[in-house]
C-alpha cells in the first residue's frame, strides 16, 4: 500500500514540476519579424502597458509602466502618468495630460485602462491603479505561492456603480475586453496561456462561458478591431518575461514581445491566429497590448515595463524524470505556430522527383526534367541536393538517393542546358552512407555528406530517438574514397558558406546549429559554436549576403504525425522560414522569421531560397508542393 502511494505522490510531483517548467516556456524562443517600419514613442519612460483608443477622436490614450515594488517603495521615484497620442499625425510623440484634484498624486500609478463616451460627447477613462505600497493587493511573496500551487484567488468582478458583484472567482484573469456589441467577453487566463470566452448579460448580470481558446502563448492586454478582430500583446517567454520585470531597470534583461491577431469563428468556439509582430525584447521588451487604427495600416504597441516578481522553488528531478521531460520537450509539446507571410504566396505546381523552376518568370509551375541513363529508375528516390559548375560551364549534381528498399547511394547528374535533361555521370555506393540525408559539392568529384541517424528500420528509429544514441554524423568523400568527420550524432541539412571555409550543421533533434571550421586540405573539421534555435531547422542556403536561410519544424510532434501519413490532407505539418545572421566569430546570431504557417499552405518546410535580390523566396517541403512568396516585409531589424 505504502508503494503505491509513493507512486501516486511520485507521479503528481512529476506532473506538477512538469507543469510548472512548461508554464514558464523553457523550451521556447522568439524569431524576429516585423509588419513595415517601426519606432519607439516618446514620452513614456517607464513603460505603456495598456492602451485604449478613442475612435471618435483618433486619439489613444495610454498607461505609464507598471510599478509592483512591494519590498521597497522608496524604489518608484517617478510619478504615473496618463499619455494621449494623436493617431492622425506621425510625430512619434506622447504627450503627458495634466490630472486635476488626484486624492493621491504620489501614489497613482495606473495600470489597465478603459474609455467611454458620454452623450454629451466627452470620454470618460476608467483606470486601474495602484498605489507605491500595493496595499490592496497580496504580498509578492503570497503572489509566488500562488504562481507555484496553481491555487489563485483572482476573478472577475462587475460593479454596477454602486456595488460590485463577483462573476468569476479562485482563477486568474489578466486582459479583459468586451465586444463591439458589448455581449462577448475575452479574458486572459494567461498562467494557462488560454483566452476564455464568455456570453456576457449586463442586464441579468450573468456570464456564461463558451470556449476557452489555446494559446501557448501568455496574452496580456487586449483590444478589439472595427471588424472584430481580437489583438494582444502577449508574453511568449515566460521565463524570461519574469526575469525582466524582476530587474526592469537592468538594459541587459530583455523580455521577449509578441503581437497577435485573432479571429474568431461565428460560434466563437475557434479562432484563427496570425503573428503580426515577434521581437527578442531588444526593441520591444514586455508587449502587453497591441492597437490597431488607420483601417488596420498602422500598430501601437505597449509595454509592461516594472513589475517586482519574486519566485524561489526546488526541482528535484531524477534522471528517469529528466529523460521524460527531455523528450516531450523534443516533441514540442508546448509549441504552436502563429500564421504570418512577407507577402503573397503561392504554390508551385510541379512533380515531386527533379524538376527545374524558371526564377526569371511567375509561372507557378516547375518543369519534369528527363534523366538519360540512370542505372535503378524504379529506385530513384531524391533526397539531398547540391551541385558544382565545372569549368566548362557545365552544371554537374549531387543527388542524395534512395532505392525502395531503403538502400542508399549518391548519384552525380550532368545538366544539359541546350536539351534540358540530365546524363548520369555515376553512381556512388560506400559503406559510409549509412543514412544520408543532405549533400554539399565541394569539387567535379568530391562532397560532404550528412547521416542523420544510422537505423534502417521504424523500430531502429525509434529506439535511436528514445535513447538518444544516434549513428549518423559527416562524411567527405574526395573523389576516390570517404573519410569520417563526425559519428554518432544526428546531421541534418549542411551548408557550406560562400568562401568554403564554415560548415554549417543541423543537429535537429537538439533544435540547434553546429558551426564548424572547415579544411578541405587537410580534411579536418573543427566546432566553433553551437546555435541554439528551439526550433527544428531541416536543410540551409546561404545567400549573397552571407545570411543563412533555413526552413524549420517548430513543432516536432505535429510534423511526425504528417510524416507518418503524407497522404492524409487532414494532417499537416506546422512550417516555419528562418533568415539567420551570424556575428563575425560565429558565436552569436540574430534570427529573423520570414514566414510561419500552420501547414495549410505550407506543410513541413525543409530549405528556403531567396532570389531576386530577397524579393522573393521558394520554400520546399517534405512531401507536399513547393511554395513562392514575395518578401515585402523589413528582415533587417537592428
Amino acid at each position: 500500500m505504502l508503494k503505491i502511494v509513493l507512486v501516486v505522490l511520485l507521479a503528481f510531483l512529476v506532473q506538477y514540476v512538469f507543469k510548472t517548467l512548461l508554464m514558464f516556456d523553457i523550451h521556447k524562443q522568439t524569431y524576429n519579424h516585423r509588419p513595415g517600419q517601426c519606432r519607439k514613442i516618446e514620452g513614456p519612460v517607464h513603460g505603456s502597458e495598456d492602451i485604449t483608443i478613442v475612435d471618435e477622436k483618433n486619439i489613444a490614450f495610454i498607461t505609464s509602466g507598471l510599478v509592483y515594488l512591494n519590498d521597497d517603495p522608496s524604489r518608484a521615484t517617478w510619478k504615473g502618468h496618463i499619455f494621449v497620442y494623436d493617431l492622425t499625425k506621425r510625430t512619434y510623440k506622447a504627450e503627458s495630460i495634466p490630472i486635476l484634484n488626484l486624492e493621491d498624486e504620489e501614489g497613482f500609478h495606473p495600470h489597465g485602462i478603459s474609455h467611454w463616451v458620454k452623450k454629451d460627447g466627452s470620454i470618460r477613462l476608467f483606470i486601474v491603479v495602484h498605489s507605491k505600497d500595493f496595499k490592496h493587493s497580496i504580498t509578492v511573496l503570497a503572489n509566488a505561492i500562488e504562481m507555484l500551487t496553481g491555487f489563485f484567488k483572482g476573478g472577475l468582478v462587475y460593479y454596477d456603480g454602486k456595488k460590485t458583484q463577483y462573476l468569476l472567482e479562485n482563477t486568474v484573469a489578466n486582459g479583459i475586453i468586451l465586444s463591439r456589441d458589448r455581449k462577448t467577453l475575452f479574458v486572459s487566463h494567461i498562467n494557462q496561456e488560454t483566452i476564455g470566452v464568455f456570453a456576457w448579460n449586463q442586464e441579468k448580470v450573468s456570464i456564461r462561458k463558451i470556449s476557452e481558446i489555446e494559446t501557448l502563448t501568455g496574452c496580456d492586454n487586449f483590444f478589439i478591431d472595427q471588424e472584430n478582430n481580437l489583438w494582444s500583446g502577449c508574453h511568449p517567454v515566460l521565463k524570461d518575461a519574469v526575469g525582466h520585470l524582476g530587474d526592469a531597470t537592468n538594459p541587459s534583461l530583455f523580455s521577449q514581445s509578441q503581437v497577435l491577431r485573432f479571429k474568431f469563428s461565428s460560434d466563437l468556439k475557434t479562432a484563427e491566429m496570425v503573428e503580426v509582430f515577434s521581437d527578442d525584447g531588444k526593441f520591444t521588451s514586455a508587449s502587453a497590448i497591441a492597437a490597431t487604427f488607420d483601417n488596420g495600416k498602422q500598430l501601437l504597441i505597449g509595454t509592461v515595463f516594472q513589475m517586482l516578481l519574486k519566485a524561489l522553488f526546488v526541482l528535484l528531478l531524477g534522471l528517469s524524470v529528466q529523460f521524460v521531460f527531455k523528450t516531450l520537450l523534443m516533441m514540442d509539446i508546448n509549441k504552436r505556430v502563429y500564421n504570418h507571410r512577407p507577402g503573397e504566396c503561392r504554390k508551385v505546381e510541379g512533380p515531386r522527383e527533379i524538376y527545374l523552376y524558371d526564377l526569371t518568370k511567375r509561372t507557378y509551375k516547375a518543369e519534369l526534367i528527363p534523366i538519360l541513363n540512370l542505372e535503378d529508375e524504379e529506385g530513384f528516390y531524391p533526397h539531398g541536393l547540391s551541385h558544382w559548375v565545372m569549368n566548362d560551364g557545365t552544371i554537374r549534381l549531387f543527388v542524395v538517393v534512395h532505392s525502395k528498399t531503403f538502400k542508399h547511394s549518391v548519384v552525380i547528374l550532368d545538366y544539359d542546358d541546350w536539351k534540358q535533361h540530365l546524363n548520369h555521370v555515376k553512381t556512388i555506393r560506400d559503406d559510409t552512407f549509412i543514412r544520408p540525408n543532405d549533400i554539399v559539392a565541394t569539387g567535379e568529384n568530391s562532397f560532404l555528406l550528412s547521416n542523420d541517424g544510422g537505423a534502417q528500420t521504424e523500430l531502429g528509429n525509434m529506439w535511436e530517438v528514445i535513447s538518444g544514441f544516434y549513428r549518423g554524423g559527416i562524411v567527405y568523400f574526395d573523389g576516390n574514397k570517404s573519410h569520417y568527420l563526425m559519428e554518432n550524432h544526428v546531421a541534418n541539412g549542411i551548408s557550406l558558406s560562400r568562401d568554403g571555409n564554415t560548415l554549417f550543421v543541423s543537429h535537429i533533434n537538439q533544435e540547434t546549429i553546429g558551426v564548424y571550421s572547415w579544411n578541405q586540405e587537410k580534411i579536418s573539421l573543427k566546432k566553433i559554436s553551437e546555435i541554439e534555435t528551439l526550433t527544428g531547422c531541416d536543410n540551409f542556403y546561404i545567400d549573397k549576403d552571407n545570411h543563412m536561410w533555413t526552413g524549420c519544424h517548430p513543432v516536432t510532434k505535429d510534423v511526425l504525425a504528417h510524416f507518418g501519413n503524407r497522404s492524409d490532407p487532414s494532417l499537416y505539418g506546422p512550417s516555419q522560414v528562418l533568415r539567420i545572421t551570424f556575428s563575425k566569430g560565429f558565436e552569436k546570431a540574430e534570427m529573423v522569421e520570414v514566414l510561419a504557417d500552420d501547414g495549410r499552405l505550407v506543410s513541413a518546410s525543409t530549405i528556403a531560397f531567396p532570389f531576386d535580390d530577397g524579393k522573393q523566396v521558394l520554400i520546399g517541403t517534405v512531401g507536399r508542393h513547393p511554395v513562392h512568396c514575395d518578401v515585402a516585409v523589413p528582415l533587417s531589424l537592428y
